[in-house]
């Protein structure tokens, strides 16, 4: 009886085996699809000329035209890209009437 016993606890000290390395070839897998979904999207980004632009804090992520070095955004989903570093929507009387949060390019 020990020896079916014995027998049995070897099979599944082998499956647990099995089973672990499964789990981290699929760790792989998924990691390896994830980068090339992310370059995938670079490149579909790239070619239709969009960045991608994020506020990290918030967690909000927007796709827009262009290929500015600074991006603003107001409440409504508005922006504004620009090449300028000194300017602010804030301090500017024509732009200065919405709420403005400054995102930064994700790539």
């Amino acid at each position: 009886m020990q020896a079916i016993e014995d027998r049995g606890a070897a099979a599944r000290s082998v499956a647990d085996t099995y089973s672990d390395i499964l789990d981290i070839s699929h760790q792989g897998y998924l990691s390896r699809d994830s980068i090339n979904d992310q370059g995938h999207a670079r490149s579909v980004r790239a070619a239709r000329d969009v960045t991608l632009i994020g506020n990290r804090e918030t967690g909000e992520f927007y796709d827009v035209d262009g290929n500015n070095r600074f991006y603003w955004v107001d409440q409504d989903d508005t922006y504004i890209g620009t090449d300028n570093a000194l300017f602010d929507p804030r301090q500017n009387p024509a732009t200065n009437e919405a709420d403005w949060t400054r995102f930064h390019r994700e790539q």
